[in-house]
């Protein structure tokens, strides 16, 4: 937990009679602020049934940390306070579960104002987060909303109620009960609507949606005279009891211009019409765009915005309204479609309230739950400008600058319309009419201004336009409308490409639109009936949207491109389900050439979303390449039909646009064969996609940490092959439209192709784009037909000093002869360390592969930070410079990948007895024999004897297994063997060891995080503090950008008691704050 936020973090041990010691840290009585308390310990049941942590009651633990706040000075306030242990609280109606709330009660004279309890087992990941899990043994989950309760006090009554939030951060419980499907806290919502522009009725119907049976619409007509209306809008007459919560929705430049007075009379009737009989505090929250910005820079004291104005005029000074709070938001808010509200990042929420005991008004800020860099539908005016007022844009005048921004947006809105046929300008008509009552509605607030003349003639062009645009639909023709009805065919054509939630705006608005021409005549609609029947589309695309979204994901690490990209402007890779291998290889394959890749999602419907890169319409002009990375076998790609995959790659050349298209397509799917390709050439053809190669694997693939494919075939006794015409094959049509086979392997996307002339100099056999030697630039790809080793390097050497300055070798592809295999001399330790010092020399990363198919070696790669890599068959050797010296690293797989292992070791010499370590990442793992056999591979690099082995198992489960490979290993290399398995919180501890003078293999149980002896009351001065170590590495990593203390500036960790795990755990969580 401190290495979180280690530089913001103190650690106290303390003893249950509240003795304590601060053992990392700033101490007490220096730290100020907001300070969070962490107290870390197990959680035990009593004989009673009741709940302990750390060995104490609640009335204990407050006793303790009312204790150490005596020692904090008037500068630092606990405010909040994370009880870490397991099973304390149980979220549902059980009347027992108090600990957390009567923690907080008997805490509230010191200013503490939340807690917080976990009703799961609960362990402390390395990185400092807390985990959870039902059982204790698996499934632990990082933010599981539902297994942790927070109590605070209701500022209305000051009791202490309690919140269960689910993973979308929505009040599931309020009060240990479950508040059904409406989870609102709130027994009365009423939405406010002050205008009837299409985005503010949007909102409200969202608002109202999301809690129905609960929600009521109030509205202001023409004469001043509000009424409120229930969901079918029937007119009625409430008596509100209870907590209720009024959402005011408008633009926010609405609500401006009406004026914070005028606002909070709106509102003060409103509440005197709903006769409010009240016993909690209610809250009204002003909906739209930056109602709480300052209007003016001022004093911190000074009341500088809309949301305080408002609040300020409705307490009237303690004589009002006192028992709501206002919130408003600085910046810029939409609300969802699911009533959800989501703010423009960057911005802030603030709630105003009525403190009776200070008799005037207090804020605080509250967090949001929802932010976005760029919002849909924001409460704010229209982004439309008008072409005409280019000339008056451009002057800086401070006359115009509060007009500027409508300006921009009417601007925009003529370019826009401009490049809009005339017979679809009908289609735009009520966002133009919105659009003409903001432009009304900002005259009216500025009828004084310098340039009203502008203005005036602005409005009149805008009245104009949408007259004309009325007469046009009245005097509309038969043919007119046709061609409207093809206008939106050719729209609905376009959506089929749009990613999917694009696609789902669009088709929305393409029904509207269908509606609308439906509606003119009974033929007109019985001509668009299917069209009309769109609904259907429209929910699958949503339900594809939902799908797609809830897909696992996994980093794309940056900084480690291997080669330029060259011969293409982007991958594109589509990723066909679900799955882990799948996600985790896509990710190698984009790390590949991270700066020119894009992922997409695509379900069998060809719904799309990009999830990484640039979107497919920004994808620069010019030959793409796709990668299809799936599951495949020789009937077929998994759950895909040709015809399917053939529209999913039609889709992206479509989507691309004009001027690019899809010249590559790269099928990385195990052992399709040929007649795939023959099948599917066609079937793009028909979609429009002709001019493409498409390659194909005979056989299984894996694709490696670097982004290469590397082929096996047992049939036939090829394995780890990465580059073979035998087991790769290439199609595309020939100009007589036949499909025929092509180079798999060509040497046209590099920028360079090289071989080695007679005398030995470098012979350059292409460089890309025909560009001369003196034209090439920046980092290059450099193709290789090599000799031997000297011979090449000795070349290459002589290219680089002939290069133009500004140009260098960056990536090398050698390719060497089949009579001259560079790994037939020597062991794979030498082999490396040459391949190390060829790419090292020349500041290059480098692949190797031989012309021949049954060469040892099948690949060998160096990356620029001095990491080589060896496939022989299927053993990896990996020399990494971050290894520790004399250690071997084996990695082994289990079930049908049990004939893959990876030998890792740091590439010096080995001058001492290895450490081996044997690593099974999971539950499958090979058998006695096959793990014998893979240290066998040692003596390839090193002739050195074994010293130990450690074996780090992924799991318990195998006793028999684990106890017959320590005997067997034990036995053949006599030396100490034991094997290690991590417990929750990872924390690795000793399961199984033998040493040569043990008679059996001894057998060790692994403390479980939860259960455990019964408290230790150790005296203090017994307790282990910290190591150097530790507390070394605390401070480093108080050094480093580590995230902040939500709502709190300084947290402090409480040990409960001596036992290694707490400890451990204690340290963990300082790690994540540590500073």
């Amino acid at each position: 937990l401190a290495l979180k936020h280690p530089a913001q973090t103190t650690i106290v041990q303390m003893q249950k009679d509240g003795t304590y010691r601060v053992v990392y840290g700033t101490d007490l009585d220096k730290i100020t602020g907001r300070v969070k308390l962490s107290v870390v310990g197990y959680g035990r049941k009593t004989q009673e049934g009741g709940d302990t942590l750390g060995g104490r009651s609640a009335t204990e633990l407050s006793a303790n940390i009312t204790k150490l706040n005596q020692a904090l000075t008037d500068d630092a306030t606990i405010r909040h306070i994370s009880l870490v242990g397991c099973n304390l609280d149980n979220p549902t109606d059980n009347s027992t579960s108090t600990y957390a709330a009567q923690t907080l009660q008997n805490l509230k004279e010191i200013g503490v104002t939340s807690t917080s309890a976990r009703s799961d087992y609960v362990a402390i990941g390395p990185d400092g987060r807390k985990l959870t899990s039902s059982t204790g043994t698996d499934a632990w989950k990082h933010k599981d909303s539902k297994a942790k309760t927070h109590y605070s006090f209701n500022e209305l009554t000051g009791e202490v109620e309690s919140r269960v939030y689910n993973s979308e951060g929505t009040l599931v419980r309020y009060n240990g009960k479950h508040l059904g499907d409406n989870n609102s806290q709130y027994q009365t919502n009423i939405v406010l609507q002050l205008s009837d522009n299409e985005t503010v009725k949007n909102a409200t119907n969202a608002l109202t949606k999301k809690h129905p049976d609960n929600s009521y619409i109030a509205k202001i007509d023409d004469n001043g005279k509000l009424t409120v209306y229930d969901l079918n809008g029937n007119e009625v007459n409430l008596n509100v009891n209870g907590k209720y919560r009024i959402n005011v929705v408008a633009h926010g430049s609405e609500m401006t211009a009406i004026g914070a007075e005028q606002l909070a009379a709106h509102i003060t009737n409103l509440q005197t019409k709903l006769r409010i009989e009240q016993t909690e505090q209610g809250r009204i929250a002003l909906v739209g765009c930056e109602t709480d910005k300052p209007s003016s820079s001022g004093t911190a004291a000074a009341i500088t915005s809309l949301a305080q104005l408002v609040a300020k005029r409705l307490y009237d000074s303690g004589n009002g309204t006192i028992n709501a709070e206002v919130t408003g938001r600085t910046t810029q808010i939409e609300v969802n479609a699911d009533g959800t509200k989501t703010m423009l990042t960057g911005g802030t929420k603030t709630v105003y309230s009525w403190d009776t005991d200070k008799g005037g008004m207090s804020q605080k800020t509250e967090t949001v739950k929802s932010h976005s860099g760029v919002l849909k539908n924001p409460l704010i005016n229209l982004n439309e400008e008008i072409q005409r007022l280019e000339e008056l844009l451009k002057s800086t005048s401070e006359k115009q600058s509060k007009h500027s921004d409508l300006l921009s947006r009417t601007l925009y809105a003529f370019r826009a319309f401009h490049e809009v046929r005339e017979y679809e300008l009908g289609f735009y008509h009520s966002d133009l009419k919105a659009f003409k009552l903001n432009f009304d509605e900002h005259l009216r607030t500025n009828p004084n201004s310098e340039i009203i003349g502008e203005l005036n003639r602005i409005n009149v062009v805008l009245q104009d336009f949408i007259t004309d645009i009325e007469a046009q639909d009245l005097r509309r023709t038969e043919q007119s409308v046709q061609q409207s009805v093809l206008l939106v065919r050719e729209k609905y054509e376009a959506t089929k490409v749009l990613e999917v939630g694009d696609k789902v705006i669009e088709l929305k608005r393409i029904r509207g639109w269908l509606l609308s021409l439906s509606s003119r005549s009974s033929e007109m609609h019985e001509q668009l009936e299917q069209d009309i029947a769109i609904e259907h589309e429209i929910q699958v695309a949503k339900e594809s949207q939902t799908e797609l979204e809830q897909w696992d994901t996994s980093e794309i690490r940056q900084g480690r491109t291997t080669d330029p990209f060259v011969g293409y402007k982007r991958q594109v890779i589509i990723m066909t389900e679900n799955d882990p291998d799948i996600i985790q290889s896509t990710s190698y394959l984009a790390e590949k050439y991270p700066d020119n890749t894009t992922i997409v999602r695509m379900d069998k419907n060809g719904n799309y979303k990009v999830v990484y890169g640039l979107k497919l319409n920004e994808i620069p002009k010019g030959d793409i390449k796709v990668v299809i990375n799936a599951h495949g076998n020789p009937g077929g790609i998994r759950n895909r039909s040709i015809e399917e995959i053939a529209e999913h790659i039609s889709i992206i050349d479509r989507a691309v646009g004009k001027d690019s298209g899809v010249r590559k397509v790269s099928l990385v799917a195990c052992s399709l064969g040929g007649d795939y390709v023959k099948i599917l050439l066609p079937e793009l053809r028909k979609k429009g996609v002709s001019n493409t190669k498409v390659s194909v694997r005979l056989v299984p693939v894996i694709v490696d940490a670097d982004g290469r494919k590397i082929m096996s075939n047992s049939v036939e006794g090829i394995s780890g092959k990465y580059r073979s015409n035998a087991l790769k094959k290439t199609y595309a049509f020939n100009e007589k439209g036949e499909i025929i086979p092509v180079d798999s392997y060509t040497d046209e996307h590099y920028d360079v192709s090289l071989s080695i002339d007679k005398d030995g100099s470098p012979k350059i056999e292409r460089i890309y784009g025909n560009k001369r030697l003196s034209e090439l630039k920046g980092p290059l790809k450099v193709f290789v037909k090599a000799e031997s080793f000297s011979e090449t390097e000795q070349m290459l050497h002589q290219f680089k000093d002939v290069l133009p300055s500004g140009a260098s070798i960056a990536h090398l592809s050698i390719k060497t002869p089949k009579d001259n295999d560079w790994f037939a001399q020597g062991n794979v330790l030498q082999q490396t360390q040459n391949l190390d010092s060829l790419g090292g020399r020349l500041n290059a990363s480098v692949v190797v592969y031989s012309d021949s198919e049954d060469a040892q070696v099948s690949l060998a790669a160096r990356n620029r930070d001095s990491g080589v890599r060896i496939v022989k068959g299927d053993t990896r050797f990996i020399k990494d410079p971050l290894m520790s010296k004399n250690v071997m690293v084996i990695l082994e797989h289990g079930g049908l990948e049990s004939s893959q292992q990876y030998l890792i070791f740091r590439g010096d010499d080995f001058d001492a007895g290895i450490r081996v370590r044997i690593l099974h990442s999971d539950e499958d793992h090979p058998t006695t024999r096959g793990t014998l056999e893979n240290l066998d591979l040692i003596s390839q690099v090193t002739q050195q004897p074994i010293r130990n082995i450690t074996i780090s198992a992924s799991t318990t489960e195998n006793l028999s297994h684990y106890q017959e490979l320590v005997e067997a290993l034990s036995n053949k290399y006599k030396v100490n063997v034991e094997v290690r398995v991590k417990i929750a919180g990872g924390k690795s501890v000793e399961w199984l060891s033998k040493t040569p003078q043990d008679s059996d293999v001894i057998v060790r149980t692994p403390p479980h995080l939860a259960e455990t002896q019964p408290h230790n009351d150790k005296k203090l001065q017994d307790w282990d503090t910290p190591n150097q170590e530790q507390i070394n590495k605390l401070k480093a990593e108080s050094q480093k950008t580590k995230p902040q203390l939500a709502n709190h500036d300084h947290q402090v960790l409480i040990q409960t008691e001596p036992d290694d795990n707490v400890k451990d755990s204690t340290l963990k969580l300082a790690l994540k704050h540590p500073a």
